[in-house]
């Protein structure tokens, strides 16, 4: 047998590779092949070859995780979790011991940034943050950066997270259903034309509103004779569907549609016992938040390299109201809503062109523009029939800002003994009556040592444009959003850091990297202000200052046989400085961990 095999597409960086043969038998005399002798003729389905890049990849204060390793690691609630495995690595904190928070190298929460197959999220927690609204049945694989970040990556100043989603199975139906405590999921994927096409659906639902309504009603039935009634629900729901296809050429496309929200409330009534429905006193609040999105990506390959062109729209919204009614001298409905509704509406477009220049050389650049629509949420406080009129604040509720950047990086490779980027991202940030221009070098430089070892050092200037501040210990998916405005500066954010690494024998790894950061434009409300302070205008409740965190990562990575283990630690500090807090000195801030893992 003699087999003929032809390669019809290589991408330069990873992309697509086509391979088909047939079979055939020789002839006798070794010369030609005889049609009417062919015994078999086949030709394979199209191999899509998935390679990690090796020039510029070894970052440091990168790691990479797979969606069967998040699978894997021990669950609270019978839910894995793409945060809480993030949480297992050096220089990483919770805040809140059993909550899925994020805070990486002295940062905020509000400083990572949540990319789904590159749709931007902002409201990723469910359940007041125990876990995240990401479904890990549906992940690929996710790359998490919190130091030398990519030219390609900006927009928050403390880390990545950069979450690829599984394409759809072109061959055939698959798919997963999980029980856990609170909820179960469902995901299935199913080609539309085999080969070429398919669809994939993720869902998860809670049934904790399901299971506390009996023991909700036994609670109340027992204080029915008192006139008290306790109110308690909540519920979640995520949906996530991604359309992929193929042409025959290896360009891809993919459609990705994402829903997400949450519905909590809490409170009580009280009431007359011998008439249910004269309720003369209640407390009750009501929140709700989530996301929706979506996000076309398409891929061409051309004889310059891979082209990528991504449209997305993304909206994180939240409702908080507060009622509170009392009309127990029976003299008129005394009842007041209190309500905040802050929302961020992201409509943008992303091109990249990735292109190999010379043996060893490898470029990235690429355009974004995103148009931001930010409602701030200012409180709204309407009254009963008794008591007139609505008070809403008078200051804009709404801010409307573009950002225009351009990126470009480049990967070098000498002799496998010098590896590294360098980029640079240029930011046109435009409001009213106000334009930033902003510039983020980047350099990643590993050095091979001998004894299978490396040094890495790495520089990173980050600019964000929008912060979401707290008057809580933790955050809520109601905290407003703040853009920069005439009153307000981007917040800027230096990091350097340099780290070795050492492999030893029986797939024994060590890390350790040290960093510093300098942040400068933080924004903090001012003390004993807050969001539902009606008579200021959001810029007169904000402090603006400035901050700074320095640490130590350790990690230590190994097996042996089926038993793979990690071993994490961080060492810390986190300080903050702003005029109208402390007298102006400086503090901890407020997840100041001096030691993390």
């Amino acid at each position: 047998m003699k087999m003929f095999t032809s390669i019809k597409r290589v991408s330069a960086l990873g992309g697509i590779l086509l391979i088909s043969y047939s079979l055939y038998p020789q002839s006798a005399d070794n010369k030609k092949v005889l049609s009417d002798s062919l015994i078999q003729s086949r030709e394979l389905d199209e191999v899509i070859v998935k390679g990690v890049r090796v020039i510029g990849k070894d970052r440091i204060g990168a790691m990479s995780i797979s969606g069967i390793e998040i699978n894997k690691q021990p669950v609270l609630f019978g839910e894995h979790d793409v945060i809480k495995a993030l949480q297992t690595t050096a220089g990483v904190v919770s805040g809140t011991e059993g909550f899925a928070g994020l805070y990486v190298r002295g940062g905020e929460t509000d400083q990572n940034l949540y990319l789904l197959d590159g749709l931007p999220l902002l409201n990723v927690y469910h359940f007041g943050g125990l876990f995240s609204t990401f479904s890990t049945y549906s992940i690929d694989n996710v790359d998490f950066y919190k130091g030398a970040f990519p030219s390609l990556f900006g927009e928050r100043v403390s880390s990545i997270v950069n979450i690829g989603l599984k394409r759809p199975d072109y061959n055939k139906t698959t798919g997963i259903f999980s029980i856990g405590l609170i909820s179960g999921q469902l995901y299935f994927s199913t080609p539309i034309k085999k080969g070429k096409s398919a669809l994939s659906i993720a869902l998860r639902r809670t049934w904790f509103d399901v299971l506390s309504a009996p023991v909700l009603a036994i609670i109340n039935s027992s204080k029915k004779s008192e006139g008290k009634k306790s109110i308690f629900q909540y519920n979640f729901t995520d949906m996530l569907i991604k359309f992929s296809a193929m042409d025959r050429r290896g360009n891809d496309m993919s459609l990705l549609l994402f829903y997400g929200k949450d519905n909590f409330k809490l409170g009580d009534e009280r009431f007359d016992p011998d008439n249910s429905k004269l309720v003369y006193q209640k407390d009750i609040n009501k929140m709700s938040w989530g996301n929706w999105g979506a996000a076309f990506t398409y891929r061409l390959l051309t004889p310059i390299g891979d082209i990528k062109i991504q449209p997305f729209v993304s909206k994180a919204f939240s409702t908080d109201s507060q009622e509170n009614m009392d009309d127990s001298d029976h003299t008129g409905d005394l009842t007041a809503i209190t309500k905040i509704n802050p929302s961020v509406l992201q409509i943008g477009m992303r091109e990249m062109l990735s292109f190999p220049i010379i043996n060893g050389l490898e470029g990235e650049v690429g355009l974004q523009q995103i148009w931001y629509d930010y409602n701030l949420g200012n409180p709204l406080v309407s009254y009963g029939e008794d008591r007139l009129g609505t008070t809403t604040s008078s200051f804009p509720n709404h801010s409307k800002n573009v950002l225009l950047l351009g990126f470009g990086e480049f990967y070098w490779n000498i002799a496998n003994c010098v590896q590294g980027a360098v980029g640079l991202r240029v930011n046109h940030y435009i409001s009213s009556h106000i334009k930033h221009w902003n510039l983020d070098p980047r350099l990643n430089i590993k050095i091979n040592l001998p004894y299978k070892s490396s040094l890495s050092i790495g520089y990173s200037r980050m600019t964000q444009y929008a912060q979401q501040v707290s008057s809580n210990y933790m955050y809520l998916p109601s905290d407003a959003w703040f853009p920069t405005a005439s009153y307000n500066k981007p917040l800027l954010c230096d990091i350097y850091s340099i780290g070795y690494f050492k492999r030893f024998k029986h797939a024994f790894n060590i890390k350790a990297e040290l960093w510093w950061k300098n942040m400068r434009n933080l924004t903090e409300y001012k003390t004993n202000t807050r969001i539902t302070t009606t008579m200021l205008p959001w810029y007169e409740k904000m402090t603006f200052g400035k901050g700074c965190a320095y640490g130590l990562d350790l990690e230590m990575v190994g097996s042996f046989k089926s038993l793979h283990w990690n071993v994490a630690y961080g060492l810390m500090w986190n300080w903050r400085q702003f005029n109208d807090i402390n007298s102006g000195k400086r503090y901890p801030a407020k997840f100041d961990n001096r030691f993390s893992r």
